[in-house]
C-alpha cells in the first residue's frame, strides 16, 4: 500500500515541552498509514508483555516486533526523518541502524510503570524514543503518555 497521505511533514514540532526534552509531531502518520501498521502487526508473532510485574497492573497486553526489513519503506523513511529532525533539535549526533519497531497493544486496565527507555545491552546507545498513538483518541478513555519533568 502506498502512503498517499498529504500531511505537511516539514512543519516545526507542534510542542516543545519541559526543558526541551519532548517533541510532539501531531499527525506524523495518517489514519490509513496507522491502519496499515495495525494490520501488519496482526501478521506478526505476538508475545505477552515483557515488562516486569511491578506489583500493579502489567504493561501492554501483547507486543510484537516488526523488523525494519519487513516494515513498509514509507514507514522506515518517515521514522528516520522524524528521528533526524529530533536529533537536530537536541543537537544529537545519531547514526547506526534503526531498531526493530515494537508494536504494543493495550487493553482496559493495562499500564506501564515509570521506566527509562535506555540502559544496558542493546539499548545502551539509545538517545531517542518515539511513541506513536495509532488509535483514534476518542476510541478509548485514559491512555495518557506522561513523562518525567513534563507538565503533560
Amino acid at each position: 500500500m502506498k502512503s498517499g497521505s498529504k500531511v505537511d511533514r516539514s512543519a516545526a514540532p507542534d510542542t516543545l515541552l519541559g526543558a526541551g526534552d519532548v517533541l510532539r509531531y501531531p499527525r506524523a502518520f495518517s489514519r490509513s498509514e496507522c491502519e496499515t501498521l495495525i494490520e501488519l502487526a496482526g501478521t506478526q508473532e505476538k508475545f505477552r508483555d515483557q515488562f516486569r510485574d511491578y506489583g500493579e497492573v502489567r504493561g501492554a497486553s501483547t507486543i510484537c516486533w516488526l523488523p525494519t526489513a519487513k516494515a513498509p519503506a514509507w514507514c522506515v523513511t518517515r521514522v528516520l526523518d522524524l528521528f533526524a529532525r529530533a536529533a537536530r533539535s537536541f543537537d544529537f549526533d545519531v547514526s547506526g541502524p534503526l531498531e526493530e519497531f515494537k508494536l504494543m497493544e493495550y487493553r482496559r486496565g493495562n499500564r506501564v510503570a515509570w521506566h527509562v527507555d535506555c540502559g544496558g545491552g542493546p539499548t545502551r546507545t539509545r538517545k531517542l524514543t518515539m511513541t506513536v498513538l495509532m488509535s483514534e483518541p476518542g476510541a478509548f478513555a485514559g491512555g495518557a503518555l506522561t513523562l518525567a519533568g513534563s507538565a503533560q
